[in-house]
């Protein structure tokens, strides 16, 4: 059941800072749903400027706390103190739930705690409790439609082994074209994370290894994968604890890891893209569109702009199925991971099979 007040979300501009794409995805269709205009920004340096440089200032900020480049955290005391922003809901999100996490929240100026994985209900529910009343149109600047196949489009399996089905579609409000997708990114961007994990605990990296367990506990969690979810959260505790248990608890993180990956890739999922792309098919393709997007996106991580995630999703659609899907998965990823230096170099060798 919607909580009452749903109406105050609507033309409300809101700014999602999140540095995954998987929640960044989930809470932008949710606002969209629910008539937000809706930005996002991958860290907390590229949400000061996104605040800074607003022609329309913002009604909340979803602000997750761990991310690269600059936390949460830091951005909130940033928005508060620098940029005088007293009034602006800020809304911290995290998977980690403890109370000393909350007061580092409260500290630094958020108003609000939502736990990650969370359900569209919360989401809605945190919101409503922050907005004041919106008189905006829906002219304002920013995201705030979301265009959606037939519905037989979109083919989203009735089990996947390592996914609880039902909680993915809980927080996804029953939308299974969203928890297609969420699935197939999860999958696509998740693919060597545990050949990444295994080389930085033997590199001696602990502190890389939580952040890569911390991200999957979060994002697993809200796709319904909560077995793998748990792996992660041991992994990550067990670090923080200095215990002695981190490799076999690795161990087992990377196997849920890869077993949920393989079984959502060897799925039947056709997500809104893809179907799309499989549509579209048919028809000549553009490759002078193409070289552009590939010229574009080579700016774009030139200039470390965390941006590439929108233009490079334009460029997989037009693309996919067209003989690059290994090479646009590897490219997804590395984006995924912020390495900027090896997309670009993946992107290289998509551009030089575009002019072949």
């Amino acid at each position: 059941m919607m909580p009452e007040g749903l109406d105050r979300i609507k033309n409300a501009r809101i700014l999602v800072v999140e540095d995954s794409v998987v929640n960044q995805t989930l809470a932008r269709d949710l606002l969209l749903h629910a008539g937000a205009h809706v930005d996002l920004a991958g860290n907390g340096r590229e949400a000061i400027e996104a605040i800074r440089n607003a022609v329309e200032p913002y009604d909340a900020v979803l602000m997750d706390l761990q991310m690269p480049i600059m936390d949460g955290l830091e951005a909130t005391r940033i928005i508060r103190g620098e940029l005088g922003q007293d009034s602006l809901p800020i809304i911290a999100t995290t998977a980690n739930t403890e109370k000393r996490e909350q007061k580092l929240c409260r500290d630094v100026g958020a108003n609000d705690y939502l736990p990650k994985p969370f359900h569209i209900h919360e989401l809605y529910a945190i919101l409503i409790r922050w907005l004041k009343p919106v008189e905006r149109t829906s002219e304002a600047v920013g995201e705030s439609r979301i265009d959606r196949p037939a519905a037989d489009d979109v083919v989203l399996p009735v089990s996947v082994d390592g996914v609880d089905m039902n909680t993915g579609l809980a927080r996804t409000g029953q939308d299974r074209a969203l928890l297609a997708e969420l699935l197939v990114e999860f999958a696509n961007t998740n693919i060597g994370l545990g050949q990444e994990a295994d080389a930085a605990a033997a590199a001696g990296d602990l502190e890389r290894v939580r952040f890569l367990a911390h991200g999957i506990r979060s994002t697993a969690g809200t796709i319904g994968a909560e077995a793998l979810s748990g792996a992660a959260a041991a992994v990550e505790r067990e670090i923080v604890d200095g215990g002695d248990d981190i490799p076999a608890l690795l161990k087992q993180f990377r196997a849920a890891l890869e077993g949920v990956v393989s079984a959502i890739l060897s799925a039947d999922i056709v997500t809104r893209s893809s179907a799309v792309q499989l549509n579209a098919r048919g028809g000549d393709f553009d490759r002078e569109k193409a070289e552009r997007l590939v010229g574009i996106l080579r700016d774009m991580l030139d200039n470390q702009d965390l941006g590439a995630q929108q233009e490079f999703e334009k460029l997989a659609g037009m693309l996919g199925g067209r003989g690059y899907d290994d090479t646009l998965r590897e490219l997804g990823r590395n984006l995924e991971a912020l390495e900027f230096s090896n997309a670009r170099q993946i992107l290289a060798r998509v551009g030089k099979g575009i002019l072949e």
